[in-house]
Protein backbone atom coordinates (compact mmCIF):
# COMPACT_ATOMS: atom_id res chain seq x y z
CA UNK A 1 0.00 0.00 0.00
CA UNK A 2 1.11 3.89 -0.71
CA UNK A 3 1.81 5.92 1.60
CA UNK A 4 3.21 9.43 1.74
CA UNK A 5 5.83 10.87 3.77
CA UNK A 6 4.30 12.43 6.74
CA UNK A 7 2.16 9.62 7.06
CA UNK A 8 5.67 7.79 7.06
CA UNK A 9 6.70 10.10 10.26
CA UNK A 10 3.67 9.83 12.22
CA UNK A 11 2.42 6.43 11.43
CA UNK A 12 4.87 3.91 10.15
CA UNK A 13 8.05 4.59 12.18
CA UNK A 14 9.76 1.17 13.72
CA UNK A 15 8.18 -0.63 16.38
CA UNK A 16 4.60 0.98 15.45
CA UNK A 17 1.43 -1.49 14.97
CA UNK A 18 -1.23 -0.47 12.49
CA UNK A 19 -4.29 -1.87 10.63
CA UNK A 20 -3.09 -3.38 6.93
CA UNK A 21 -5.38 -2.70 4.34
CA UNK A 22 -9.01 -1.56 6.44
CA UNK A 23 -8.27 -4.20 9.33
CA UNK A 24 -7.23 -7.40 7.08
CA UNK A 25 -4.48 -7.85 9.45
CA UNK A 26 -2.70 -6.00 12.43
CA UNK A 27 1.02 -5.51 11.37
CA UNK A 28 4.31 -3.78 12.85
CA UNK A 29 7.11 -1.68 11.25
CA UNK A 30 10.38 -3.66 11.82
CA UNK A 31 12.39 -1.06 9.75
CA UNK A 32 11.83 1.74 6.87
CA UNK A 33 14.29 1.51 3.80
CA UNK A 34 15.43 5.17 2.33
CA UNK A 35 18.03 6.93 1.28
CA UNK A 36 20.86 9.28 3.07
CA UNK A 37 20.43 12.95 2.10
CA UNK A 38 23.38 14.78 1.91
CA UNK A 39 22.23 17.99 -0.54
CA UNK A 40 20.49 19.78 2.28
CA UNK A 41 23.02 21.17 4.90
CA UNK A 42 22.39 18.85 8.14
CA UNK A 43 23.68 21.94 10.23
CA UNK A 44 20.91 24.30 9.59
CA UNK A 45 18.75 21.03 9.90
CA UNK A 46 19.80 20.43 13.42
CA UNK A 47 20.17 23.97 14.31
CA UNK A 48 16.22 24.29 13.29
CA UNK A 49 15.67 21.41 15.47
CA UNK A 50 17.49 22.53 18.00
CA UNK A 51 15.25 26.05 17.99
CA UNK A 52 11.89 23.80 18.26
CA UNK A 53 13.32 20.74 20.41
CA UNK A 54 15.10 23.59 22.94
CA UNK A 55 11.11 24.91 23.99
CA UNK A 56 10.74 21.12 25.37
CA UNK A 57 10.60 20.23 29.09
CA UNK A 58 14.10 18.86 29.91
CA UNK A 59 12.42 15.46 30.93
CA UNK A 60 11.71 15.01 26.93
CA UNK A 61 14.65 16.76 25.59
CA UNK A 62 16.84 14.65 27.38
CA UNK A 63 17.14 11.54 24.89
CA UNK A 64 18.64 13.26 22.02
CA UNK A 65 22.39 13.76 21.18
CA UNK A 66 24.17 16.96 21.35
CA UNK A 67 22.76 19.12 18.28
CA UNK A 68 26.06 20.53 17.82
CA UNK A 69 27.50 16.67 17.43
CA UNK A 70 26.50 16.29 13.76
CA UNK A 71 27.65 12.70 13.05
CA UNK A 72 25.46 10.98 15.44
CA UNK A 73 22.83 12.32 13.37
CA UNK A 74 21.62 11.11 9.58
CA UNK A 75 19.02 13.05 7.26
CA UNK A 76 17.19 10.17 5.13
CA UNK A 77 14.66 10.09 3.09
CA UNK A 78 11.92 7.59 3.46
CA UNK A 79 11.31 4.95 0.46
CA UNK A 80 10.01 1.81 1.94
CA UNK A 81 8.26 0.94 5.26
CA UNK A 82 9.01 -2.93 5.83
CA UNK A 83 6.34 -4.49 8.12
CA UNK A 84 5.33 -7.61 9.60
CA UNK A 85 1.87 -9.86 10.61
CA UNK A 86 1.68 -9.29 14.18
CA UNK A 87 0.88 -10.98 16.29
CA UNK A 88 1.55 -14.47 14.60
CA UNK A 89 -0.87 -16.13 16.71
CA UNK A 90 -4.31 -17.37 15.08
CA UNK A 91 -7.92 -18.53 15.67
CA UNK A 92 -10.22 -20.79 14.15
CA UNK A 93 -13.22 -19.44 12.95
CA UNK A 94 -14.92 -22.79 13.66
CA UNK A 95 -13.42 -24.93 16.07
CA UNK A 96 -11.20 -21.65 17.77
CA UNK A 97 -8.38 -24.10 18.03
CA UNK A 98 -5.23 -21.52 18.11
CA UNK A 99 -2.16 -21.53 16.02
CA UNK A 100 1.16 -19.33 16.73
CA UNK A 101 3.98 -19.05 15.00
CA UNK A 102 7.74 -18.88 15.87
CA UNK A 103 8.77 -16.07 13.41
CA UNK A 104 7.48 -14.34 10.42
CA UNK A 105 9.66 -16.23 8.13
CA UNK A 106 7.65 -19.17 9.48
CA UNK A 107 4.41 -17.37 8.84
CA UNK A 108 5.12 -16.35 5.10
CA UNK A 109 5.93 -20.09 4.48
CA UNK A 110 2.40 -20.64 5.09
CA UNK A 111 1.50 -18.65 1.41
CA UNK A 112 -1.74 -16.54 1.13
CA UNK A 113 -4.52 -19.01 2.61
CA UNK A 114 -4.07 -20.28 6.15
CA UNK A 115 -6.36 -22.85 7.45
CA UNK A 116 -7.06 -24.88 10.38
CA UNK A 117 -4.95 -28.41 10.59
CA UNK A 118 -8.31 -29.68 12.18
CA UNK A 119 -11.04 -28.54 10.41
CA UNK A 120 -9.98 -27.17 7.68
CA UNK A 121 -11.70 -23.85 8.06
CA UNK A 122 -9.75 -20.53 7.84
CA UNK A 123 -8.02 -18.91 11.00
CA UNK A 124 -8.31 -15.19 11.39
CA UNK A 125 -5.47 -13.57 14.05
CA UNK A 126 -6.04 -12.44 17.11
CA UNK A 127 -5.35 -8.82 17.98
CA UNK A 128 -4.40 -9.36 22.00
CA UNK A 129 -0.94 -8.46 22.69
CA UNK A 130 0.58 -7.65 25.68
CA UNK A 131 2.41 -3.99 26.58
CA UNK A 132 4.70 -3.75 29.21
CA UNK A 133 5.72 -0.45 31.01
CA UNK A 134 9.59 -0.10 29.07
CA UNK A 135 7.25 -0.09 25.85
CA UNK A 136 8.16 -3.42 24.64
CA UNK A 137 5.08 -5.33 22.79
CA UNK A 138 4.95 -9.08 22.91
CA UNK A 139 2.36 -11.47 21.73
CA UNK A 140 0.02 -13.96 24.00
CA UNK A 141 1.82 -16.80 25.51
CA UNK A 142 0.38 -20.07 24.75
CA UNK A 143 0.50 -22.83 27.12
CA UNK A 144 0.68 -26.25 26.70
CA UNK A 145 -1.89 -28.83 28.09
CA UNK A 146 0.16 -31.65 30.03
CA UNK A 147 -1.55 -34.03 28.14
CA UNK A 148 -2.47 -33.21 24.77
CA UNK A 149 0.06 -30.13 23.92
CA UNK A 150 -0.67 -26.89 22.05
CA UNK A 151 -2.30 -28.48 18.89
CA UNK A 152 -5.50 -28.11 20.52
CA UNK A 153 -5.25 -25.34 22.94
CA UNK A 154 -8.16 -22.67 22.53
CA UNK A 155 -8.23 -18.73 24.00
CA UNK A 156 -11.61 -18.31 25.94
CA UNK A 157 -12.62 -14.88 26.43
CA UNK A 158 -15.85 -15.60 28.37
CA UNK A 159 -17.30 -12.65 26.62
CA UNK A 160 -15.04 -10.29 28.34
CA UNK A 161 -12.73 -7.66 27.39
CA UNK A 162 -10.75 -7.76 30.57
CA UNK A 163 -7.93 -9.80 30.28
CA UNK A 164 -7.72 -11.08 33.52
CA UNK A 165 -10.83 -13.14 32.68
CA UNK A 166 -9.13 -14.93 29.95
CA UNK A 167 -8.60 -18.78 30.47
CA UNK A 168 -6.70 -21.11 28.11
CA UNK A 169 -8.59 -24.12 27.60
CA UNK A 170 -7.45 -27.92 25.74
CA UNK A 171 -10.09 -28.98 23.21
CA UNK A 172 -9.71 -32.08 23.98
CA UNK A 173 -10.13 -32.46 27.71
CA UNK A 174 -11.62 -29.38 28.35
CA UNK A 175 -9.86 -28.52 30.59
CA UNK A 176 -8.33 -25.15 31.70
CA UNK A 177 -4.58 -25.27 31.80
CA UNK A 178 -4.00 -21.40 32.32
CA UNK A 179 -6.16 -18.28 34.05
CA UNK A 180 -4.82 -15.08 33.10
CA UNK A 181 -2.54 -13.89 30.79
CA UNK A 182 1.01 -13.17 32.14
CA UNK A 183 4.57 -13.06 30.94
CA UNK A 184 8.06 -11.26 32.00
CA UNK A 185 9.68 -8.89 29.99
CA UNK A 186 13.44 -9.35 30.00
CA UNK A 187 14.34 -5.84 29.97
CA UNK A 188 16.63 -4.18 32.38
CA UNK A 189 14.04 -1.02 32.24
CA UNK A 190 13.63 -0.65 35.74
CA UNK A 191 17.76 -1.12 36.80
CA UNK A 192 18.60 1.83 34.48
CA UNK A 193 18.45 5.52 34.62
CA UNK A 194 16.33 6.65 31.56
CA UNK A 195 19.56 8.31 29.81
CA UNK A 196 21.30 4.96 30.15
CA UNK A 197 18.79 2.80 28.99
CA UNK A 198 18.23 5.26 26.05
CA UNK A 199 21.93 5.26 25.12
CA UNK A 200 21.59 1.52 25.25
CA UNK A 201 18.89 1.40 22.77
CA UNK A 202 19.89 3.27 19.97
CA UNK A 203 23.65 4.73 18.78
CA UNK A 204 22.87 7.44 15.86
CA UNK A 205 19.73 9.41 15.62
CA UNK A 206 17.82 9.10 12.03
CA UNK A 207 16.62 11.99 10.91
CA UNK A 208 13.47 11.53 8.23
CA UNK A 209 13.42 14.42 5.60
CA UNK A 210 9.80 15.45 4.12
Amino acid sequence: MDRGKIQVLFHFLPGKTFDWEKGIAICKVSEIEGNENKTISKKYVLEEAAKVIGGWPQERRRFFPDFKNTDSYILVEPERVIADVFPLLFECKGCKRVKQFTSAQDFRNQGNTLTCNKCGQAMIQIHHVLVHECGEVAPLYVPSCSVHGKDDMMLDDRGSQTYSNFKWVCKVCNNPVNTGLNRSCTCTYKNLKIKEWFRQSIDRVVLIYL
